[in-house]
């Protein structure tokens, strides 16, 4: 890391001589694909300023490949040497360790529309987290001007995840927070559902579908087989509520973008689970009546969509310990967290079956989302766009 950040500093020296263009550059090294709130983010800008003043530019992340991850660095480093408006949704080495000019404003959109689960600078020298003296090294979540948070109740969790005073974090919501909002028969998130549905005909025998949606798991204690014997617990305790062990709905799994490997065995062993690969959680959400999940803020996607969400946590005292919790969960959603896989399941299917039958949810998550995203309503893209061209226009008076 002291190497990598010596490198970029000498060559953005040399890269801050050449003239910096008035154009917006979007940076990630989450993956080479874009980001739903990237794509959509993307479409207002060009439609505001003209897709020539738009760029963006993806990398793998270095856990996935090495050297993709070190090329695309210094391909980031040139863009961002060169435009006056970065926004970033994670952290971003060729942003944030060379010194940054003051006509250019940095904006972290970070990937998530809140925080469960402690992370950055709140964990550091944990099991889950990176140790001190690489953060420091790596400047880690430096030079940023604002950042973006999914809602008022994210505000200190980012605030201390990314070491800055509250007033530089401002909730503006995300993109996808407008993909889940928007309504209407013809919208496109109806329209991928449709399809899901189409091309997955058991989601419609007229059993509800439960959602199981676990977060990664890093550090002590943790391997491959944590996802396998969770899953299993889950799957048992649903054919448990069926009768003769045939099982009352649905069992779909959906795992994190970095970490969904699970025994297909269990497949074989339990036909009430299902995988639909290739789709991403948020297009699930549509076609699934509960959802089972613990520290993903995932969660709160399916919350603000009225999907009821049950925790399964059996770790979760292990969990508090590393990466730490920014909800006490046990104290604020007690009645929707649950370290028992029976008790975990019992709760979604009774949620699934009324959520199927049309009812409404408000059970504890769900008054938790609806107090964290406060004031958070259609519009999100417009507001965070909003924002990149007023500290465009900023950057332009400067010169």
């Amino acid at each position: 890391m002291k190497l990598m950040a010596v490198v970029l500093q000498l060559l953005a020296c040399l890269l801050h001589v050449l003239p910096r263009k008035q154009r917006v550059a979007l940076l990630s090294r989450q993956s080479e694909k874009m980001s739903m709130d990237y794509r959509m983010l993307v479409t207002e800008l060009e439609e505001r300023l003209g897709p020539d003043r738009v760029v963006v530019c993806l990398t793998e992340p270095e856990s996935k490949d090495i050297v993709k991850f070190v090329l695309g660095t210094l391909r980031q480093l040139i863009v961002a040497c060169t435009s006056k408006v970065i926004v970033v949704d994670g952290y971003v080495p060729a942003v944030s360790i060379p010194k940054k000019p003051k006509d250019c404003t940095v904006i972290q959109m970070w990937h998530s529309p809140g925080a469960v689960k402690k992370f950055g600078y709140q964990c550091l020298d944990t099991p889950a987290g990176r140790s001190r003296e690489s953060a420091e090294a790596g400047r880690m979540h430096r030079n940023y001007d604002y950042v973006i948070a999914g809602g008022p109740g994210a505000i200190n969790a980012f605030a201390q995840a990314f070491d800055y005073p509250q007033d530089v974090v401002v909730p503006l919501g995300l993109p996808r927070i407008d993909f889940l909002l928007e309504e209407g028969p013809k919208c496109y998130r109806k329209r991928r559902a449709k399809r899901i549905l189409r091309n997955n005909p058991f989601l419609e025998n007229g059993k509800p579908t439960i959602l199981y949606a676990p977060t990664l798991r890093k550090g002590d204690g943790y391997d491959e087989t944590w996802l396998s014997h969770n899953l299993g617990q889950l799957a048992s305790a649903l054919e448990a509520q069926g009768a003769r062990g045939d099982a009352p709905a649905n069992l779909v799994i959906t795992g994190h973008p970095l970490n969904n490997d699970f025994s297909q065995a269990l497949l074989r062993e339990h036909p009430c689970i299902h995988e639909i690969p290739h789709t991403a959680t948020i297009h699930l959400l549509d076609v699934c009546d509960a959802m089972i999940s613990d520290y993903s803020a995932v969660a709160f996607e399916a919350a603000l969509l009225g999907i009821p969400v049950e925790l399964y946590v059996p770790d979760l005292k292990q969990y508090e310990a590393s990466p730490g919790l920014n909800i006490d969960l046990a104290r604020e959603v007690p009645n929707s967290t649950h370290t028992n896989a029976g008790e975990a399941m019992a709760a979604a299917l009774a949620e699934a079956r009324a959520h199927h039958g049309g009812n409404a949810c408000d059970n504890d998550f769900a008054l938790l989302s609806k107090s964290y995203f406060a004031g958070i309503n259609y519009g999100s893209t417009k507001r965070i766009a909003d924002l990149v061209e007023r500290s465009l226009a900023r950057g332009h008076q400067a010169e």
